[in-house]
């Protein structure tokens, strides 16, 4: 299984699943449509890899079974879990239309998490995908 590196803070490492629109691309497409929410977004992901998760509602949201959502006050979401160790993954970033978010992405997430987790069961090695410039991450899977 792959992950793409995101951030390393001194509380978290963020890691995004490959499966799908992984949480890069979807931040890229982001900036370009919607940066406002983009920046909130990105500071966000900063905040939470560097202190943990805020406790205002209105940034984090604890969404069941495990899965937490990243939120802007517009309609950008980032659904998310943890792993021990300080491991932050990120399932998929999506545009939410209505006040809850769709039962089919909350079973995409959920899905992913059940893949990740199955392989880490396994001791199946995660290749991890970093962009050129980034140091190789200290928390890894």
């Amino acid at each position: 299984m792959d992950l793409e590196f995101i951030k390393e803070g001194s509380h978290f490492t963020i890691y995004s699943m490959t499966v799908g629109e992984s949480v890069p691309d979807f931040l890229e497409k982001l900036k370009k449509e919607r940066l406002d929410e983009y920046s909130k977004i990105i500071k966000r992901l900063e905040y939470l890899s560097e202190h943990g998760p805020n406790r205002r509602y209105s940034h984090y949201k604890n969404l069941g079974n495990g899965l937490f959502e990243i939120k802007t006050t517009g309609e950008a979401r980032i659904i998310f879990f943890y792993d021990p160790g300080g491991i932050v993954i990120c399932s998929h970033g999506i545009i939410k239309k209505s006040q809850k978010i769709p039962k089919q992405e909350l079973t995409n997430a959920l899905d992913r998490k059940s893949k990740y987790e199955n392989a880490r069961d396994k001791k199946q090695k995660f290749r991890i995908i970093k962009k050129n410039d980034d140091k190789v991450p200290e928390r890894t899977p």
